[in-house]
């Protein structure tokens, strides 16, 4: 074989290394907006993939692929693709809602896929590329995500004396 054979067949193992991640992250990604809500006991529509990257995002919107940063560049470089999607917490009294934003990061690992739940503190997770992937531990850390975001802040709050505006009162 000569080095440019060599070379030839480099670049073809960097193209299928390339699509089986584009693959196989597309196919957790959509397996975890699929599933979360359930694992939180909360309808579909309130969980949802939203573009990875950029300012203010449509959440109304069917983001489809755009949800993965391989939409947003030329996928013909091997790196971890990030996903985009939300949580909807929906107000218990009264309208409106509060939506908690995610990124995750999908790094294929031999027979496993590593999904990185890229928060306050980034936790990766290896979980065995099988047909159909038991996802609870990703869940777990998302849940524990979702409430660490609002109870490090509360039960700070609630640590001081008061809470909020002072004033005479008159």
């Amino acid at each position: 074989m000569s080095r440019y054979e060599e070379l030839q067949d480099l670049v073809a193992s960097y193209g299928e290394a390339t699509i089986l991640l584009i693959r196989e992250s597309s196919r957790f990604g959509y397996a975890i907006i699929d599933g979360f809500p359930d694992f939180l006991g909360c309808e579909k529509h309130r969980v949802k993939g939203v573009p990875p990257t950029g300012g203010t995002v449509d959440l109304t919107a069917d983001h489809r692929d755009a949800i993965f940063s391989f939409h947003h560049k030329n996928p013909n470089f091997l790196e971890p693709v990030t996903m985009g999607f939300y949580v909807e917490m929906a107000n218990t009294k009264g309208r409106g809602a509060t939506w908690v934003i995610f990124g995750i990061e999908f790094w294929v690992n031999g027979p496993d896929m590593i999904v990185t739940v890229a928060r306050n503190d980034q936790r990766a997770i290896a979980v065995p590329r099988v047909d159909n992937p038991d996802l609870t531990r990703v869940f777990e850390v998302l849940f524990d995500e979702v409430r660490s975001e609002f109870s490090i802040d509360l039960d700070a709050a609630r640590e001081r004396p008061r809470i909020g505006f002072t004033g005479s009162g008159s």
